[in-house]
């Protein structure tokens, strides 16, 4: 018997079934994470200051044609308010985006760099 091969439908079904169960788990536990995070960490509106379109490497699924806004937002840092200024791809050519446009933002904790950029509002 070489390696990988199964000798009856029986182990089939249980690694498969172990296979199933911990994709079911890392996807349960990425898809729990995001939401703690939309539900849990302080949302802010973002300001879209200026667009451009940028070419970007997509890897083996080709390139692509990725829409970067410069975003102003306010986050809060120990209680006081920091206006913050930072460039972000905020689409790949799906939807429309017009400059002065409010987008739904979570911005990270003690940077101005990281923004999840949630909707537009």
């Amino acid at each position: 018997m070489r390696v990988g091969e199964f000798r009856d439908t029986r182990e089939r079904r249980i690694v498969l079934g172990m296979v199933y169960t911990v994709a079911a788990l890392t996807f349960a536990m990425l898809f729990g994470i995001q939401a703690y995070r939309r539900h849990t960490l302080p949302h802010s509106v973002a300001t879209i200051l200026e667009i451009r379109e940028e070419e970007q490497d997509g890897g083996r699924s080709g390139p692509y044609i990725a829409i970067i806004g410069l975003l102003e937002f306010t986050r809060e840092a120990k209680g006081q308010i920091v206006t913050c200024r930072t460039e972000k791809e905020i689409d790949r050519g799906r939807q429309r985006h017009e400059i002065g446009q409010k987008l739904d933002v979570i911005p990270a904790t003690g940077t101005c760099d990281r923004v999840d950029i949630i909707g537009k509002l």
